[in-house]
């Protein structure tokens, strides 16, 4: 069968030349004839009936619902009825065509997406979204009839009223009409061509999806820029919503359009956990039990009561996929492991993945924490490696800023045998903020970065001195420079880099209660509530802070410090007694791991209900006489149980916790066998350690000892 081709330039024609109501009917079935001669396409033609009725009755002829926004606030749709939606999908045909827009709009355009609105923003600096407010509704009846009379529709005054009346309810461009988004493009015009002008000579992109402005920049924005958008804005019609503005700089996520824009765009992470866990419940569940999971936690764009039944998790799984596709391209590797894996689901296949065994860790630097500890405590002390400096203002007035930079560079490289791949790594970049930042701030003011020029003041009792005896009051020459604030990105390195090397008794406890004990408590009760084990979760709330036995009278030899002659139980002196170096934040990931092996450990012998663990903390001193040297041991203990077999030590999760604490401390366990024998077993020792001394605990303790020199 030959398709019948008609000539949209000469629809085109036709619609700009029409006059009146005999003219508009045969230019709708123009559109609707052109429309058929596309593959399975089989509209029927408008009556005059139906066009009179529709034109008289517009306003009767929609039904308001809402749907959740992303943030979970309403969004009110007004949708047409199917005979008026079908007259709008003509007349938004007829004016998509005559449409012609600028490349930076991107929503409501054939060939264009999310995706090509987030391209020309991937890898800059700066990204500013906008979002006009009320963008619809700020769209009148009098802007619609005057816009479709102008350049590139030309419609004839009556047409254009025909075409408003239509497009239009009550007086307003509706949210869920086909003709809104052409008619809010043509709507928005001249403010792409305002704002594309005002941004062109300043190295500004900008794109415009709908109503969310977005711009980017290698540079800051200038308030002048920023001011006169607003301006322009305004002069438009339209308002800011002010809630919806959002800087984002390049050490943060950068979204545009729901896409990420860092680097490339790409989809947020949050989007492909989603897609692998229906894959992975399908797989492990069966398709009925992943179906109703699924269904429990998913929020519908649309109520169920306007769809024809529930929404299948084989289609949204399926479009999410799709998405994928069209955001990293159909050769994308992960993109092609997913569609394989769902395709085999769909044909009922067992999806088997290949796995490789994980390479067996190996250090890179010997285990010595003495030595890290050693190196870590030069930004506190006083002496010639000038890594004090970097944190700390010089002892000297005659400080050379440079020279004490190039010192710490010398000395990078070979700091790779001293310290964990991950300290020297912080170290590296927070030496990097004073070689780049800092290094151009000095150039430029001839200041230290970290230090600036504060504000110079006289002081009070020399302006009363001076005010007594009627003298003038001269300020020297530092008085009279202004005040230069401290480098930003060198303070925030500083600051970063001084958190994670440093436990300090104020917050090493907080520390461990936020990202240690509270997540721990949180996962396991909600693990154990699904495995209807509910006593268990009422007990792991037990962690004890509490007073420990007396140990005034127990024989601890020599090693605790005469001042801490018993462990000190409350929080407060927990944390007293943790003031050491070391990489603060893998202690504190340690810790967390070694709180979830007590509990969730099936190989140690402990009856489940009587999990309940503690932490205490006690400061030692080691060494001989001569060259006494002091540790922090924190104790992280079960109560009552035992180990029967030491493959309990050889859990995925412990030896990553060997990972994290390796050359930061000593680490061993403290148990009874089966036969009630005290035993030791360490993960992780040196010469400088010693055996356990202090009094034993019935149950299981991981002890960690952090020195301090």
């Amino acid at each position: 069968m030959e398709v019948l081709q008609l000539d949209i330039a000469a629809v085109l024609d036709s619609f700009r030349k029409a006059k009146d109501f005999n003219d508009f009917l045969p230019l709708l079935n123009d559109v609707v004839e052109y429309q058929n001669s596309e593959p399975y396409s089989e509209k029927k033609p408008f009556s005059r009936k139906q066009l009179t009725y529709n034109l008289k009755n517009t306003d009767s002829l929609y039904k308001t619902f809402q749907i959740p926004k992303k943030s979970g606030k309403p969004r009110t749709i007004t949708a047409p009825n199917p005979s008026l939606k079908a007259i709008q999908r003509c007349l938004a045909f007829l004016l998509q065509n005559a449409y012609q827009p600028t490349i930076s709009v991107n929503g409501f355009v054939p060939g264009r997406s999310v995706v090509s609105n987030a391209t020309v923003h991937a890898d800059k600096k700066f990204v500013l979204n906008l979002d006009l407010e009320n963008f619809f509704p700020a769209i009148s009846f009098g802007r619609v009839l005057a816009v479709l009379q102008l350049s590139p529709t030309l419609a004839q005054p009556k047409i254009a009223t025909y075409l408003t009346q239509l497009a239009c309810h009550n007086g307003f461009l509706p949210q869920g009409a086909p003709t809104s988004p052409v008619i809010s493009n043509l709507i928005c015009q001249r403010l792409d061509r305002r704002i594309e002008a005002l941004v062109k000579s300043q190295e500004i992109a900008y794109t415009r999806y709908a109503d969310d402005l977005t711009l980017s920049s290698d540079q800051p924005f200038q308030n002048g820029l920023l001011n006169h958008l607003d301006q322009i804005i305004q002069e438009e019609g339209f308002t800011i919503n002010m809630e919806k503005v959002r800087l984002q700089l390049k050490n943060s996520r950068q979204e545009v359009t729901g896409l990420t824009v860092n680097e490339k765009v790409n989809v947020p992470r949050q989007y492909l956990r989603e897609v692998r866990a229906m894959l992975h419940n399908w797989e492990k569940l069966g398709y009925e039990a992943a179906q109703q999971k699924f269904l429990s936690s998913y929020t519908p764009r649309i109520s169920v009561k306007k769809k024809k039944g529930q929404p299948q998790l084989r289609n949204v799984v399926g479009g999410k996929i799709n998405y994928l596709k069209m955001v990293r391209g159909s050769e994308d590797m992960l993109y092609l492991k997913l569609k394989e894996q769902y395709g085999k689901l769909e044909k009922g296949e067992t999806v088997v993945e290949a796995t490789k065994p994980a390479p067996e860790w190996q250090p890179v630097i010997d285990h010595n924490p003495r030595r890290v500890v050693s190196f870590l405590r030069n930004f506190r002390v006083v002496n010639d490696t000038g890594f004090r400096e970097l944190l700390h203002d010089p002892d000297t007035s005659d400080f050379d800023f440079l020279a004490n930079l190039e010192k710490v560079n010398t000395q990078l490289p070979g700091l790779k045998d001293v310290l964990t791949p991950k300290l020297h790594r912080k170290l590296t970049d927070f030496v990097n903020a004073y070689n780049t930042a800092g290094l151009a701030y000095y150039q430029k003011h001839g200041l230290l970065p970290l230090k600036g020029r504060p504000k110079q003041r006289k002081s009070l009792l020399a302006k009363l001195l001076l005010k007594s005896v009627n003298m003038e009051v001269e300020g020297n020459e530092a008085e009279n420079k202004p005040a230069i604030s401290p480098d930003k990105t060198v303070s925030k390195a500083a600051n970063e880099f001084r958190e994670q090397i440093r436990v300090g008794s104020d917050y090493f406890q907080d520390l461990i209660l936020a990202n240690a004990l509270k997540p721990t408590i949180k996962a396991l009760t909600g693990s154990m509530v699904e495995a209807e084990l509910p006593h268990l979760a009422s007990n792991i709330e037990s962690i004890d802070f509490t007073k420990l036995p007396d140990l005034s009278t127990a024989t601890v030899g020599e090693e605790l410090i005469r001042t801490y002659e018993e462990f000190q139980p409350t929080e407060e002196d927990f944390g007293i007694n943790c003031s050491f170096f070391t990489d603060s934040w893998e202690a504190v990931k340690a810790i967390r791991s070694l709180m979830k092996d007590l509990v969730q450990n099936d190989l140690y012998n402990t009856p489940n209900e009587e999990r309940k663990f503690w932490l205490r903390a006690a400061v030692v001193q080691r060494g001989t006489e001569k060259e006494p040297f002091f540790a922090t041991i924190i104790y992280v203990h079960l109560e009552k149980g035992c180990i029967n077999d030491k493959i309990a030590f050889s859990h995925p999760r412990l030896q990553k916790t060997k990972q994290r604490l390796w050359s930061l401390a000593e680490w061993s366990v403290l148990y009874q066998d089966c036969e009630g024998q005290n035993q030791e077993h360490f993960f992780m020792n040196s010469d400088d350690n010693q055996v356990h001394k202090a009094p034993w605990y019935e149950g299981i303790t991981h002890k960690l000892t952090f020195y301090h020199s």
